[in-house]
């Protein structure tokens, strides 16, 4: 008798067990950014901040050497945009349910 039980359960609650509860995306590649007025696009890393992706792209010098400090003071006083795309497959365009949770986002 068990072992039906057991086979009507699985029946029963079956579809629930099959599905996922949630699923976690690290969404790390393909981002870029830009300077809010500007047109020009350039890669970006995040997780990251703004001083490092100007950097790497070598707009600005590093501004913990020397007194390169005082030639990127006009960084945090740009408005600066980040993007990227997110792609879902069928299955998960299909869920009830989609949460972006960002760690450490800074405005």
């Amino acid at each position: 008798m068990k072992f039906y039980i057991h086979i009507l359960l699985f029946f029963l609650l079956g579809k629930n067990f099959a599905q996922k509860p949630f699923e976690v995306k690290y969404i790390k590649s393909d981002w870029v950014f830009k300077q809010k007025d500007s047109k020009k696009w350039y890669p970006a890393n995040v997780p990251g901040c703004v001083h490092t992706d100007l950097m790497a792209n070598k707009i600005i010098k590093d501004p913990y050497y020397r007194l390169n400090e005082i030639n990127v003071q006009w960084v945090d006083k740009t408005d600066w945009e980040y993007k990227t795309n997110i792609f879902l497959d069928n299955e998960e365009f299909k869920r009830k349910n989609h949460e972006l949770i960002f760690e450490g986002l800074d405005t």
